[in-house]
């Protein structure tokens, strides 16, 4: 099957990144963008002081991301992000992971999957930036280094990384 121009033309707009405006911490597109037949990804970071989401389509570009402080109410401060986050995106159906140190209860809430945090940074720098020797990561509960040469090598603390008290 021969594509036309115009086809060839939808398909590279596509996979351009959509033009971002920024509210405080939160990120959407610049003019509305109908995601209703989008194949859109969810991302969820619950950290020790933060909750971090981030909607991508399926052409790895950003299409929505926002954070907020949880004051220790994981629950609520999720539920208000959800909610901005479907102003923005609508009804569109996702795919959604959870990882974090706070991130396995509300996978467990949802019932969605979780990925431990050292196995998602891994893939996240394998995929992003794949010429990387080595990853170090300060979170507010610890520290996370990937040695990614002659194999993988993961290393983490156990003490408070980020002075955050945790």
């Amino acid at each position: 099957m021969s594509k036309t121009a115009a086809s060839i033309q939808a398909e590279k707009a596509a996979r351009r990144p959509l033009a971002l405006k920024q509210d405080g911490a939160e990120l959407s597109p610049a003019t509305h963008a109908d995601f209703s037949h989008a194949h859109l990804r969810l991302g969820i970071d619950v950290g020790s002081t933060t909750v971090k989401l981030a909607v991508i389509d399926d052409n790895d570009n950003l299409v929505y991301a926002n954070y907020e402080r949880h004051h220790t109410d994981i629950r609520a401060t999720a539920k208000e992000l959800f909610a901005r986050a479907r102003k923005v995106i609508g009804a569109a159906p996702m795919r959604v992971s959870i990882t974090g140190s706070g991130g396995m209860l509300l996978a467990s809430w949802l019932d969605l999957e979780f990925v431990q945090e050292v196995i998602a940074s891994k893939r996240a720098v394998e995929t992003l930036i794949p010429q990387t020797d080595c990853a170090i990561e300060l979170g507010g509960e610890d520290a996370k280094i990937i040695y990614f040469d002659n194999g993988i090598e993961q290393r983490m603390n156990g003490t408070c990384a980020g002075g955050t008290g945790a």
